[in-house]
């Protein structure tokens, strides 16, 4: 029998059984370890799959009162499921569920981003109870949907009228605070609905929701709800630090061939950099306090690099 995430609400993705076949067939990496008495988190990677999907795991464990039961007024177990909460939410409403205290076979969803997801699993209440016997299979790999984005559906019923989350001037969206939210308007540079199309400004989390402000009005009735948004992401910009001393001067090595990069770049098959005219093969790269330290096939023109100079990423296929 087949499963499929069908909506997601700021506080719960829904399932419904389906007759199609939505399994994935990859490869997955799973590991577990105890963080205390009471908690284990358990992590999954998919090496070969960097796009949204749940890893459907089968987990077993049982739950047991400690010695401090009467002291900590203890009446009842259960088990706590958190899925990732501080990685993907704010608030992690959305991340905590709870399941019977012992089981001999339950299944349970990690929701997997750029290939990566855990969950912790805790007996509750923590303070008087310990966690045993955890098995834990991998039984299924599903893509995660694509969900269609529009604004929430909200109607402030002070002001009498249907805002249906756009502000009367155009330039403030308002969308629900989920994982799938939150993972479309990442780097957003554009919104578009219909022929529509903002230039997005600024975005931010406040409780339940998602905010988006433009730097120039659109027409509300292109954006209001049910309608589907469209993002178009902003392309990246690398440069290089703007850091200088006695051996470096704006992110380039002085007398090497090394530049210095921020951190949040991409190394897996990464072949050269290119800034301006100039491409260089990239020989290898070291995590530093700074960033990575990206060592060059040679020195020469490599000040081309220097800070501000936007750096180009070139990849082997």
């Amino acid at each position: 029998m087949n499963y499929n995430p069908v909506i997601e609400t700021n506080f719960s993705v829904v399932w419904e059984k389906a007759d199609d076949e939505n399994s994935l067939d990859t490869s997955v990496e799973l590991n577990w370890k105890y963080i205390d008495k009471s908690t284990c988190r358990i992590d999954v990677e998919l090496p070969d799959y960097e796009e949204g999907a749940y890893v459907d795991l089968e987990i077993k464990y049982h739950t047991t009162w400690t010695q401090d039961r009467m002291k900590e007024g203890g009446m009842r177990k259960i088990l706590c499921i958190q899925d990732g909460g501080e990685q993907y939410n704010t608030y992690g409403a959305n991340c905590c569920y709870y399941m019977k205290e012992n089981t001999e076979g339950s299944y349970i969803p990690i929701y997997v981003k750029n290939g990566k997801g855990y969950v912790y699993i805790s007996s509750y209440p923590i303070s008087c109870t310990k966690l045993e016997g955890v098995e834990v299979a991998v039984k299924n790999v599903l893509r995660a949907p694509d969900y269609s984005l529009h604004l929430t559906n909200y109607t402030d019923y002070s002001r009498r009228i249907s805002t249906d989350s756009i502000a009367q001037n155009g330039t403030l969206l308002k969308f629900d605070n989920t994982e799938f939210t939150t993972t479309v308007l990442e780097n957003a540079g554009k919104v578009k609905s219909g022929n529509e199309v903002g230039i997005v400004d600024n975005v931010w989390k406040d409780g339940n929701y998602i905010y988006v402000s433009l730097e120039s009005a659109v027409k509300p009735a292109s954006f209001v709800y049910p309608n589907k948004i469209e993002v178009v992401k902003k392309e990246k910009v690398y440069k290089t630090q703007n850091y200088s001393d006695d051996e470096w001067v704006c992110g380039v090595s002085r007398n090497e061939g090394k530049i210095l990069i921020d951190a949040d770049i991409e190394l897996k098959k990464m072949y050269a950099v290119r800034g301006g005219k100039v491409t260089k093969k990239v020989i290898s790269a070291d995590l530093t306090e700074k960033g990575y330290c990206l060592s060059l096939e040679d020195n020469f023109g490599i000040q081309i690099f220097a800070y501000p100079q936007e750096i180009e990423l070139i990849y082997s296929q």
